[in-house]
């Protein structure tokens, strides 16, 4: 059985829980009691506080729309927290995509800078590569003229070497044309003067260490063949003709000769003048064959050209006197002229030797009378 249904003025705006009652601001038409309310409360003893029951549809809407709002708000909250999210993730992309836009514009920006510098690097190392070349370029020129030159220079200095060649070799036959030439008169000559031969030369020598009874001592040379040495022959021939070797002297010398010089023995004056006047101081040329040679006792020429001293080998002296021996010479494939060798008093030359080696250097210490 239903509760009777006490009707009370509602004095204020609250809710049912004690609150202003908000049915007072409602319209009239929400205000018709149709049944009584079931509201109890939750021990279940009846209604917490009397009020006027509404109709069904009034308060069930009231209290919907009083739930809905309840209900909706934290999805309301959770959308509005989600869309802060999504504008917030938005904005930490933009953020991050920006930064890294920045990041990378400054490293394009580095790297533009380091290319500038590389491309400035490269056009600076291409100019000094460029002025290289054109100066390895000048130089190339540079040194190909001088090597032009020097090969222009060569070639003249070799052209001149082979016209001087043959010039000399020209010379050179032209010098043996005449050699022959001389060796040919004086051949003729010596004959016609002298005979053919073979001809002969004796040497009066005294010591300075002789008593006045003493005789002089005395040796003989035989004359080369007139054959071989023709000129050198006819030379000494003449001078022993002439008698320039009488009262000369032999004197120490060197170990390896006898020298003969034109000065006189007992006062030391020189012949050399009345060599000169003759025409006879020295021979042409350098006449020499490997045919007679400087062997032991032979006779020959000393100096360049040879004449008028002479010597005595007491050795082989073929390399010494011989083509090359003498080095101070100014042709020294020349040679001494050998011209005659000893034939008889082999024992005077060796005394001659011997008193020679004994004295100082240059003092005429044995005397040749005539020669």
């Amino acid at each position: 059985p239903s509760t009777p249904i006490r009707r009370t003025p509602l004095k204020s705006r609250h809710d049912f829980s004690g609150n202003e009652n908000s049915s007072a601001f409602l319209p009239s038409h929400y205000h018709t009691p149709t049944r009584p309310s079931n509201y109890r409360t939750s021990s279940g003893q009846g209604p917490a506080s009397p009020m006027i029951a509404c109709s069904n549809h009034t308060l069930n809407s009231i209290s919907y729309n009083g739930r809905n709002r309840l209900k909706f708000k934290p999805y309301l909250l959770m959308g509005v927290a989600f869309v802060g999210l999504l504008v917030f993730g938005r904005a930490f992309v933009n953020i991050t995509a920006a930064s890294r836009l920045k990041r990378e514009l400054a490293e394009a920006q580095e790297l533009h800078a380091k290319n500038s510098r590389a491309l400035n690097a490269a056009k600076s190392t291409s100019v000094n590569l460029e002025q290289r070349a054109a100066i390895s370029e000048r130089e190339n020129m540079q040194m190909k003229d001088r090597l032009d030159l020097q090969i222009k220079q060569k070639e003249s200095e070799l052209k001149k070497k082979a016209q001087m060649k043959k010039r000399e070799d020209a010379i050179t036959k032209q010098v043996r044309y005449l050699e022959k030439q001389v060796q040919e008169v004086s051949r003729r000559e010596a004959i016609e003067r002298f005979g053919s031969g073979p001809h002969f030369v004796e040497f009066s020598v005294i010591f300075a260490d002789m008593e006045d009874h003493e005789l002089p001592s005395k040796f003989k040379v035989e004359m080369a063949p007139l054959d071989l040495m023709p000129h050198s022959v006819l030379l000494f021939l003449e001078m022993v003709e002439k008698r320039l070797w009488d009262e000369t002297a032999f004197v120490h010398h060197a170990d390896h000769i006898i020298s003969a010089t034109p000065t006189v023995y007992h006062n030391g004056e020189s012949k050399r003048e009345e060599f000169e006047k003759a025409g006879l101081s020295h021979v042409a040329f350098q006449e020499y064959t490997e045919e007679y040679s400087h062997d032991p006792y032979t006779l020959g020429f000393s100096g360049r050209p040879g004449g008028p001293d002479f010597y005595v080998s007491t050795m082989n002296n073929r390399e010494m006197h011989g083509p090359g021996g003498q080095l101070d010479a100014d042709l020294v494939e020349e040679a001494d002229p050998c011209f005659a060798k000893v034939v008889e008093g082999f024992d005077v030359v060796d005394k001659i030797y011997q008193k020679d080696s004994e004295a100082p250097l240059d003092i005429h210490v044995v005397g040749i009378i005539t020669a």
